[in-house]
């Protein structure tokens, strides 16, 4: 029995004999029995494929989280690209579009622009009448295209279209645009009126065969081939007009933003405007510290004994002497000048003296001023500027002196060629708007009159100033009855 059973678990019986007590039923039993510290083979490879089945499981979510990720990254990296491809375009776009009118003659014809685009597109400008003025781009891609048409719809008065004038929807892999901040670029061909939108302000130009917009304050005429002015009540009624459409409202109500809206006003708001807070602070600063003034010799001698003729006297040797037409005025007996020689000055001591013309009699050593400690800077400029030091306070409004020594003096920054002594002025505009009588929650208020007789308020005006209360949306200035008393 002990060698059928060591035949499975061979772990449960070691080199040293060892006696175990086992159940009657494990001794007539073929099937080997199992222990807490061994299983038999089939049961260990079980185990086995278990655990491997459950790391591959493992590695295969863990490949599946990193594809997630970098397919993430990847669209958020190409549409950074995309994205900053629109906005040079979009600039390339308006630059074009400011260049019509830097020309001595709009063209009526596609015409290159006159600069590098930094898109790296081509760029197309043309001046259609009074339909505005129009850019073309080639080769815009799909992607680029989309980004393009959510900055227009964003409000940012850009509209796009086809070089068809069709509506752009962005559904070719590539394509040349048409754009323009003017509103005016779609173009529907046309025979008669009636082939234009029917809310369309504007006539059919039978010679383009082309639907036009009118200008701003016209409707079309009753033929629908050109516009009128459209007049109002001027008793009665306001015009309002906008690029795309005109209309009348009665006075008692504002203009709205669509053709034939007219709103309510709720009547007068009013706030007090008080004169902003101005103030001046300096650029820089420097310390200006006495400078260092020392004096010192031009010229010495050193006297000696000498025999003149048989005759004992006193001589000079020159230690350092002067130039041509010049003599040593000997005075000192040090080099700093400070001390005057005697009368009685022993032989063998050095004089010290000044350099004079020879009718002259100037004592006086040369004087020397250091100034490279003179400045110690408090608060300095950039790069390409300097200090121009000019006050002696902090808000710019005494002017230092010109003896001022051991004291912190103010100024401002200016370029190396210029001489101005402005400070930086500041302006605190926080309390300039006091509010009098105010909007509801859902409108503002439009301020523009100094009373409420609709009298245009000055740009530099300060105290009441009037305004109407008017939706977020609408700038409309259509002046309310005055308040009851």
């Amino acid at each position: 029995m002990k060698n059928k059973i060591t035949r499975f678990i061979p772990s449960l019986f070691p080199s040293e004999p060892q006696y175990h007590h086992l159940s009657p039923l494990a001794e007539v039993s073929d099937t080997p029995s199992l222990s807490p510290s061994g299983l038999t083979r089939g049961a260990r490879n079980h185990e086995n494929r278990i655990e491997s089945g459950r790391s591959m499981v493992e590695m295969l979510g863990t490949l599946a989280i990193i594809g997630i990720l970098s397919i993430t990254a990847v669209l958020g990296f190409n549409y950074a690209i995309n994205k900053a491809r629109a906005n040079r375009i979009y600039n390339d776009i308006k630059l074009a579009h400011a260049s019509v009118y830097t020309r001595t003659s709009a063209p009526y014809e596609w015409t290159s622009v006159e600069f590098t685009p930094a898109g790296g597109h081509s760029l197309y400008i043309r001046r259609d009448r009074s339909n505005g003025d129009f850019v073309l781009v080639e080769s815009i891609t799909q992607d680029v295209c989309d980004i393009l048409s959510d900055m227009a719809d964003d409000g940012r008065e850009m509209v796009l279209y086809y070089t068809d004038n069709t509506p752009m929807t962005c559904d070719e892999e590539t394509q040349d645009i048409v754009a323009s901040f003017s509103g005016k670029i779609q173009q529907i061909a046309c025979n008669t009126i009636e082939d234009c939108p029917a809310d369309f302000n504007g006539f059919c130009n039978t010679q383009d065969k082309v639907c036009e917009y009118c200008p701003m304050g016209q409707i079309p005429d009753a033929t629908g081939e050109a516009c009128v002015d459209l007049t109002c009540d001027e008793d009665t009624e306001t015009l309002c007009a906008t690029e795309t459409n005109a209309w009348c409202c009665p006075n008692t109500l504002l203009c709205g933003e669509q053709k034939d809206e007219c709103v309510p006003s709720t009547g007068w708001c009013s706030y007090d405007f008080a004169e902003p807070k101005v103030s001046a602070t300096y650029d820089c600063a420097y310390t200006f510290k006495e400078p260092i003034v020392s004096a010192t010799y031009d010229c010495a001698y050193t006297l000696t004994d000498a025999t003149l003729a048989g005759v004992a006297t006193i001589g000079l040797k020159e230690e350092k002497g002067c130039g041509t037409g010049l003599y040593c005025h000997l005075r000192y007996s040090d080099t700093s000048c400070g001390t005057t020689a005697p009368a009685n000055t022993a032989v063998g001591t050095t004089i010290y003296g000044s350099c004079s013309p020879m009718n002259s009699s100037y004592t006086g050593c040369t004087m020397t001023v250091d100034q490279s400690n003179v400045l110690e800077e408090e608060q300095g400029c950039g790069t390409g500027l300097y200090c121009h030091l000019r006050y002696s306070d902090t808000s710019c409004g005494t002017t230092a002196s010109a003896d001022t020594k051991n004291r912190v003096i103010y100024g401002s920054c200016s370029p190396m060629n210029s001489s101005y002594t402005g400070c930086t002025m500041t302006v605190d505009q926080s309390n300039v708007l006091d509010v009098i009588t105010p909007c509801p929650s859902s409108q503002y208020c439009h301020l523009k009159y100094k009373g409420q007789t609709c009298t245009t308020a000055p740009a530099d005006m300060t105290g009441v100033i009037y305004g109407v209360c008017l939706a977020p949306n609408s700038s409309s200035t259509v002046c309310p009855p005055p308040e009851p008393d």
